[in-house]
């Protein structure tokens, strides 16, 4: 008795329910007056009191190990796992993905019997989650590396003197009416046309110099070498106090022209800077296809209402 009551002082939650339960059945109350005192079922009552009575002490308080089921067995997660990651053709199955019911039938094949609730419960305690795939950026330029490598390594070394531009075009866009917010008299209900025709169109070409986020463009009807060449004409009038500008662009064909790289090595020759008194041009060029590190592509967005703004 002592230890009963030593267990009901000392003892934890479930360890003192139990002592509590089998003292009140020794005094003489019923099981079903037991159990509606503490909440429990009867049959729970029932069970304590016999536990007491077959195996005293150790009987009641003993702690029996929870029982494992077929998922928390090891050679099975093996089973399931070693055919999980072999392709359904392997096993005569016209698929390239499992489905349960293909996965229960081979194991079973193979002596392991499992219901789809368990292989369901042994992938998802491995921590397999259905994920949408993400597409991610990448370029299949060879030289990613060391053109990346040189874009990072010009903008970490600008000096004072020295100026990056980021550059590129948009268009051609066609000039129509757009929605928008106008002051209107009183009872007239301004309108857009659903379909109008073009009153022409407009490429913008622009260059962001990254220092400074200062932008310099203008608009044209053409995508090409002169475009490009109006372009250094003018950063060159505009920072013509500069030692250097480094223009960076995609892999377009016009930013990579004869013409182009004949007037950039005129640029800089002797004899044109110093009577002209211009910047040394540099060319940094992007690799092909990764759009994503040209700088002014981010910064130059949709403003909702059909119009390009700087962000």
């Amino acid at each position: 008795m002592e230890a009963l009551y030593q267990a009901v002082r000392n003892g934890g939650l479930k360890r003192r329910v139990k002592a509590l339960v089998v003292l009140e059945e020794r005094a003489g109350r019923s099981y079903r007056g037991i159990a509606a005192l503490f909440g429990l079922s009867w049959i729970t009552v029932r069970k304590y009191c016999r536990q007491y009575q077959t195996g005293g002490l150790d009987r009641l308080f003993r702690s029996f190990p929870p029982r494992l089921g077929k998922h928390d067995s090891p050679s099975v997660r093996e089973a399931v796992f070693e055919l999980l990651h072999s392709p359904p053709s392997a096993h005569d199955i016209n698929r390239t993905t499992w489905k349960l019911i293909d996965l229960r039938r081979v194991l079973m094949d193979r002596g392991v019997d499992l219901s789809r609730d368990t292989i369901r419960a042994i992938i998802k305690a491995a921590g397999y989650r259905w994920k949408t795939a993400r597409v991610v950026l990448t370029s299949n330029d060879p030289e990613y590396r060391a053109k990346l490598q040189r874009v990072t390594a010009t903008l970490s070394s600008l000096k004072a003197g020295e100026r990056f531009f980021s550059i590129d075009e948009f268009g051609p866009f066609a000039v129509k009416q757009k929605g928008g917010r106008v002051l209107a008299r009183p009872g007239e209900v301004p309108t857009v046309p659903q379909f109008q025709k073009s009153k022409g169109k407009l490429i913008i070409t622009a260059a962001l110099e990254l220092s400074t986020n200062q932008v310099t463009h203008f608009y044209s009807t053409e995508k090409n070498t002169g475009e490009m060449l109006k372009l250094i004409d003018r950063l060159l009038d505009e920072y013509a106090e500069c030692e250097r500008l480094s223009l960076s662009w995609d892999a377009a064909s016009w930013h990579d022209s004869n013409e182009l790289h004949q007037r950039i090595a005129e640029v800089n020759s002797g004899n044109y800077r110093p009577g002209q008194r211009t910047p040394q041009v540099e060319i940094v060029p992007l690799p092909s296809r990764a759009q994503f590190l040209n700088v002014i592509d981010v910064g130059l967005q949709w403003d909702g209402q059909g119009r390009r703004s700087w962000q």
